[in-house]
Parts: structure tokens; sequence; C-alpha cells
């Protein structure tokens, strides 16, 4: 028997920014749904948030899909937190470090994302970390506080985003434009949650004809449209 050989990786070949901090506003709040984790003590589900920042100071060059030649975008970076404000989250703590206040339970509720985070500015420090499962390096978002006195940061590039998929099933709508223009690795990760899957399995069922439609379909049977 031919003993089995695992393919040989790919090599990633990507510049890293260095460590340090950066000037930064966030452009980014979106709601992964509940995601698998993997832990020393195994699986854990958590409900997960991803926080994206743009670095304004930090522009890269790509290929512009459009027009096929290259264009400059700033560097963007993310952080995925357990979607949870108790007291003793990490998103809680960044929030308070951020706002660099702390926040009673009434205040971190009538956070707006919207209002009160797309758009904020903020200085972060970012590390480098090396992933277990592919031993690559990648940045990490090490802490978010609030602008050191004198700094500024420069007018919003990036287009911001806003996903979020409701507490209870169908809480709110979801949003198929702003789903459909994310990046494929964050489509990617939404898909496996349940509560994409079960948005588009009740998109997929009949929708009940309410008393208006009957009525006007009735008429136009009987009568013609």
């Amino acid at each position: 028997m031919t003993k089995f050989v695992p393919p040989p990786r790919k090599e990633v070949e990507y510049e890293l920014l260095p460590a340090g901090n950066y000037i930064a506003r966030c452009i980014g709040w979106i709601d992964l749904g509940d995601q698998t984790k993997q832990f020393a003590t195994g699986e854990k589900i958590e409900r997960t948030l991803k926080l994206s920042f743009e670095i304004p100071d930090e522009m890269k060059e790509i290929k512009d899909p459009k027009t096929g030649g290259n264009t400059k975008v700033p560097a963007i970076v993310s952080r995925d937190f357990n979607f949870t404000y108790h007291e003793k989250s990490n998103l809680r703590f960044i929030y308070d470090s951020w706002f660099g206040k702390k926040h009673s339970e009434d205040e971190i509720e009538k956070l707006n994302p919207v209002d009160d985070i797309l758009g904020k500015t903020a200085l972060i420090n970012i590390c480098h970390q090396e992933s277990k499962s592919t031993g690559y390096s990648y940045l990490k978002i090490n802490a978010i506080t609030p602008l050191m006195k004198g700094m500024e940061c420069p007018e919003q590039i990036t287009p911001s985003t806003y996903f979020f998929m409701g507490w209870k099933f169908r809480e709110v709508d979801f949003d198929d434009e702003t789903y459909l223009k994310l990046p494929d690795f964050i489509k990617n990760k939404i898909v496996l949650s349940p509560q994409y899957k079960r948005v588009k399995e009740a998109d997929s069922q009949p929708k009940e004809e309410s008393y208006d439609e009957k009525i006007k379909r009735e008429a136009e049977e009987a009568f013609g449209s």
C-alpha cells in the first residue's frame, strides 16, 4: 500500500504591516453569525462580530477590476470578537478602551453601530501572530484606544459596511445587497452560520397571501385585470 503523503503547502506571499500603533478609522461592523471555533479544550460555537479598520496613512497598490489598471487603497485590518456585551467580554473591554470610559449596562446596549462605531477614529496597536493551523504569520489588533491629543485621521476612503442578521429569527430583514458586496472570505464564513441558513430556508418557502392580496387576486380572476 502506498503511504499517503499530504500535498505540499501552498506558499502565501504577502507583506505584513510592521507591528506598532496606527491612526485608523472603523469602516466595518459585520455580524458573522454563530461560528465554530477551535480551542485547546475542544470546539465551541460563539456568535461572532468582525470589526474592520482602514489605515489611511498606509496605502497599497492593487489591480482595479473595473479598469484593469492599478489603484491605491488604504490597508485594512480586522479582528473577530465574541459578540457579547458581558462585562468580562473582550468586546466590552475594547469598547470601554476605545471610548475612553467605562460604559454602564444601559450605555453599552444603546451604542448604535451605524451612528457610534462606523466612521469612529482610533489608535490601534497591531502585532504579528503565527497561525497554529497554517504556520503563517498574520496581523492581530491588540488594542483600540482614542487618538492622542494632536493626532488627526485623514478623511474616510473606504465606504462603511454594516451587516447584522438579528438576534432572533427574522428579527430584521437579511440585507442581500450588503451581503453580496462583502469579500468572498467573509461571505464564506457567514454561509456556515445557522442564522444565514434559517433566513435562506425561510426565503425559499412560499409566501403566505395577505388578505388584501387575496381580494385583489379574486377580483382580477372574476372581472379580469
